[in-house]
Formats: structure tokens, C-alpha cells, sequence
């Protein structure tokens, strides 16, 4: 089977100069279903900056308006790459998130499981979403993708059941 009939490839945000600071200070991922998936990563990938930070979070949501509407922040795991191909070791981030460092060319491996999902009324949660907070006032040109893998219906790549909303 090919790799493309088991991942969900979406953009998070495309690259922003000065990113961590678009929205008051944040930037907020889309939103996404993950009532088809078992887990979801996020990569982030900084470029170039030299001081600016932020706090990675993610959320559990409750519905497509996200942050906006009823959401909670969950722990989730964690690799960094600060050189060219060299990841640390998988780390859990509490619900308070973990800040990024300062510098060029950075990517950040922030994996979700479904599982992890906050249930309301026992209901769990099928929406998920990642909040970047300025730490450190700097212009930085980042990036973000979504990756949506082991999917609950296998099926082609083209009849995969859409994730973003």
C-alpha cells in the first residue's frame, strides 16, 4: 500500500514572515475532523529568525469553530530538529505547551492521538487545532502542516474523507 492511502497531507498555515505574530500575538492552525483518523501530527517548520519564540499548544475541540468555542488544551508528544537531521527524543508536553527556541531553520514534530480527546457529556471530542503564542517578539518565517494517519475506513487516496473544515 502506498503512503499516500494512509496520510491526510493539509497546510496548517503556509509561510509567514513574522508568523508567531499575526493574529495579537498567536496564529492558530485550521481546524480539523479527526472523527476518520487515529492520529495527526503537525510539523512546523521555522526558517529564518534569530530571537523570536512561542508556546506550542494544542487543543481538543469540540466543533470546527475551534479556539473560538469550547476547546481545552490536551498533553500531546513531542521531536525537535535544530540541525539538519537529527531529531530529539520524543518528549510529552503538558497542557501549558512547550516553547520553541530561538533560531534558523527548526522543525518541530507535534504528534496527536485521538484518544487523548477531551469528552463532554460522554462525548469525546473529534476536532483538533494548534495554537502558536509569541514568547519573544521576532520576526521568524514559519510554516505548519497537518498530517492525518491511520485512517478508521481504508480507501484510496482520492475518496479519503475530507479533514479540514
Amino acid at each position: 500500500m502506498r503512503m499516500m492511502q494512509n496520510i491526510k497531507v493539509q497546510s496548517g498555515w503556509y509561510p509567514i514572515a513574522d508568523a508567531y505574530e499575526v493574529d495579537t500575538n498567536k496564529i492558530n492552525s485550521d481546524v480539523y475532523n479527526m472523527s476518520h483518523y487515529n492520529h495527526g501530527m503537525f510539523i512546523i517548520h521555522e526558517g529564518v529568525g534569530t530571537t523570536g519564540t512561542a508556546t506550542i499548544t494544542v487543543l481538543s475541540c469540540e466543533d470546527n469553530t475551534g479556539s473560538s468555542g469550547n476547546s481545552t488544551a490536551i498533553v500531546f508528544d513531542y521531536s525537535v530538529s535544530t540541525t539538519a537531521d537529527t531529531f530529539s527524543d520524543l518528549a510529552t508536553a503538558t497542557t501549558a505547551g512547550f516553547g520553541t527556541t530561538a533560531g534558523s531553520n527548526h522543525i518541530y514534530l507535534i504528534e496527536i492521538d485521538a484518544t487523548q480527546f477531551v469528552s463532554r457529556s460522554g462525548v469525546k471530542d473529534k476536532y483538533v487545532q494548534l495554537v502558536a503564542t509569541e514568547l519573544v517578539d521576532a520576526a521568524v518565517i514559519v510554516s505548519c502542516l497537518f498530517l492525518q494517519a491511520e485512517p478508521r475506513v481504508m480507501a484510496d487516496a482520492s475518496d479519503m474523507p475530507g479533514a479540514l473544515v
